[in-house]
């Protein structure tokens, strides 16, 4: 006998009692065939649909399940992958096998010698998340730990007694001090240093001119060169934070990078206080900018700008600011970037909620402008509903004869309602294959040539843009631009490509902290602080008075009563029959009576708003509350060195394009090349010869090989005297 199970017309199951299956159909095909008894291939099955975009709804009723017990398989499913799913009844993570123990003794071997007692661990646990989707913990991983490190120490031991005949007594391979000093000879200066990787950066860091510019800058040059040099490798090691330095080999990581040692992450602050002062910061963000804006070819006439909340989470009394993820204020400061059409950025400003974006947009236009002079006029400037304004967009085309595109806001069209003439067009989007780019299909219509974005302060006046549409799917997005000679599909490419801003900003957060606080430093809003940031260069800032705020609130919550007691109203006229009950009705009377006590206060309140104090000046009110702000002259120079990691990246990427297809599997080979630890084997010339470890796979090696050899052609050299050149082997 069979049941049947009808869902809708696409997916259904159909119950064979006779020999205990259930057959799930989509349309007239079969798709599986499930032992009622297997719990487990229900469960994976069922995963496997949701995952394939059908509805939970639809696959619940499809296999008999309540929608929360899909709901639960599905976060199992996310959180522990197919074992979660099979070890359900036992709980989850799954025991740990002599198989698990293998491999985490096999990835422990080829951590350790190159990340130290203090990193390994992470990396092992994601390993076997990724292997077999359990998630172990610190104390599972120690204890397994525990008997394979003993024997590896008990090896060494035994290979140490081997050896010691062969090179003297007392004498141990490998534990003489790295030789990079002059004052230690040829033949005792081949060591090993786990982040001898690191110098194949100097050849891509030497492309740019920041290490020249801090030498201009800086009060102390060497030691502020040092640092940069310092951070860049601690950046490409994954330590986003100065703070890191301290879970680092401090000898060997100083040792390739010629320098004398830190002691503690504290001295390299002393160090950035006394070598650079703010205004120094300003002005290399400035020259780095000049440099990148020339260097950048690539769709260089389109500039993206976007705004990035940077959360605070401390006690500390600081302002607030609009979070759009969370659609609420926030503690915290907003840093605003410009980023080409690659997504890589060029110029950023940091600012504690005291100016808003169209204010930043005209900051970040000067700057163009003061840079490249009136060229920067055939730039297209691209930003969100942020910017959106009739005096931002008046300002932007009569006074600074810019072409701006943005998002239209408060749109309220029913544009599946008009004819529109829709012509497809395929635009390339930021995807994770090198060789082939994401390519996307939307269909884009010019819905006016002169749209009216009004004055709200007074409607007989405004400004005519062009306004496109841009449909995706059932979805649509309407852009205003007034380019009037850029085609529109190449206006719907831009806000397209604006995509790529948002994705090379998450790749630079995750990879480099482009987003982190730094320091938790604060001090006082004051006339000093003010002017040497330069957030009242246009004029000063106001904001409501406290006297103003208060009656705004009352005044709405009087409107909001007025107009919840006319709802009511509607209510019991709609009820009565006769217009004589209406007038009658006493209900109706205490009503109206309640409507004209809030009128009557509705105009008290408005004649106080008129004779109070509205506007005070935005400085005032905050040393009047007291509110503090996070000193981020340190975030400043630590951005100023990331955004110059991001063109590195760039570069590197070029570099290893060729082998992967994959954009996310170069930013993993890029870590695992550079974290590559080898022997260093300092010449009579003071040149080093660097024989690098080798990895783990055939395919990284070749890659690796490529690399180094692209590397060497380059002649790369140690900072301290560009004679010292580098040479890279393969051990």
């Amino acid at each position: 006998m069979q049941a049947m199970l009808p869902i809708n017309h696409d997916l259904y199951s159909i119950i064979d009692d006779k020999n205990n299956v259930v057959n799930i159909f989509y349309g007239l095909t079969r798709i599986q065939t499930i032992d009622l008894n297997d719990k487990t291939s229900l469960y994976i099955n069922a995963v496997n649909l949701v995952e394939c975009s059908m509805k939970q709804t639809e696959v619940a009723q499809a296999f008999g399940f309540d929608k929360s017990w899909l709901f639960r398989l599905m976060q199992v499913y996310r959180d522990s992958g197919y074992s979660g799913l099979i070890n359900l009844k036992r709980g989850y993570p799954q025991k740990v096998t002599q198989e698990l123990k293998d491999f985490v003794n096999q990835r422990f071997d080829y951590y350790y010698p190159t990340n130290g007692l203090k990193n390994f661990r992470d990396k092992i646990i994601d390993d076997v998340f990724d292997q077999y989707g359990i998630r172990i913990s610190y104390e599972t991983l120690r204890i397994n730990l525990k008997q394979h490190k003993e024997d590896v120490k008990d090896k060494a031991i035994r290979l140490e007694a081997e050896e010691a005949p062969a090179n003297g007594a007392g004498s141990i391979v490998g534990s003489e001090e790295i030789g990079i000093r002059d004052d230690v000879n040829e033949e005792s200066s081949n060591n090993h240093n786990r982040y001898s990787g690191l110098l194949l950066l100097n050849s891509f860091i030497r492309e740019l001119p920041l290490l020249t510019f801090f030498e201009k800058l800086s009060k102390k040059i060497e030691r502020i060169k040092e640092i940069v040099i310092l951070i860049i490798y601690m950046l490409f090691l994954s330590k986003l934070k100065i703070e890191n330095y301290k879970e680092l080999n401090h000898k060997e990581l100083t040792e390739i990078i010629d320098v004398s040692k830190y002691k503690y992450p504290d001295e390299i602050r002393r160090d950035l206080r006394e070598g650079l002062a703010f205004e120094d910061l300003v002005e290399i963000n400035k020259l780095m900018f000049q440099y990148y804006i020339i260097e950048e070819t690539s769709r260089q006439y389109w500039i993206f700008m976007d705004g990035h909340v940077i959360r605070y989470y401390g006690k500390e009394k600081i302002p607030k600011g609009y979070h759009q993820q969370s659609n609420c204020a926030v503690k915290g400061r907003v840093q605003y970037y410009m980023h080409s059409a690659e997504g890589k950025p060029l110029y950023f400003e940091i600012n504690d909620f005291y100016n808003d974006f169209r204010e930043i947009i005209n900051k970040l236009i000067e700057e163009l402008k003061r840079t490249i002079g009136e060229k920067y006029k055939t730039y297209l400037y691209v930003f969100d509903r942020g910017g959106y304004s009739y005096k931002e967009f008046k300002y932007l085309d009569e006074e600074k004869g810019v072409n701006f595109a943005s998002w239209n806001k408060n749109d309220r069209t029913n544009y599946k309602r008009l004819d529109l003439d829709y012509t497809k067009v395929e635009i390339e989007r930021k995807g994770n294959r090198v060789d082939k780019p994401k390519m996307i299909t939307i269909e884009i219509a010019l819905v006016d040539e002169e749209y009216k974005v009004a004055n709200p302060e007074n409607k007989d006046e405004y400004i005519t843009v062009r306004r496109i549409v841009i449909k995706n799917g059932k979805k649509h997005s309407a852009v205003v631009t007034n380019d009037k000679s850029r085609s529109i599909e190449e206006i719907a490419e831009a806000m397209v490509f604006r995509w790529r801003e948002e994705k090379g900003f998450e790749v630079e957060v995750k990879y480099r902290g482009l987003n982190d606080i730094n320091s938790y430093k604060v001090e006082y809003f004051s006339e000093e602080v003010i002017k040497k940031l330069g957030y009242e260069e246009n004029g000063i800032k106001y904001v409501d008075s406290e006297e103003y705020r208060e009656y705004e609130k009352e005044r709405k919550n009087v409107k909001r009563k007025i107009s919840r007691l006319h709802q009511e109203l509607g209510k019991i006229i709609r009820r009565m029959i006769r217009l004589e009950k209406v007038r009658n009705s006493k209900s109706v009377q205490n009503i109206l009576e309640k409507i004209n006590e809030l009128d009557e206060r509705k105009n008290e309140i408005e004649e106080k708003i008129k004779t109070s104090t509205q506007k005070i000046r935005k400085l005032s009110f905050l040393m009047e509350k007291n509110i503090k702000r996070l000193d981020y002259t340190q975030k400043f120079f630590m951005d100023i060195v990331r955004v110059a990691c991001a063109h590195i990246d760039s570069n590197i990427m070029k570099v290893l394009s060729q082998y992967y297809k994959n954009g996310r599997d170069i930013y993993k080979m890029i870590d695992i090349i550079f974290a590559t630890g080898g022997y260093v084997e300092k010449q009579s010339n003071g040149s080093l010869v660097v024989k690098l470890n080798k990895l783990n796979t055939k395919k990284e090696n070749e890659v690796l090989d490529a690399f180094v050899g692209y590397v060497n052609n380059q002649n790369p050299a140690l900072f301290s005297d560009e004679s010292k050149r580098v040479f890279f082997q393969l051990k």
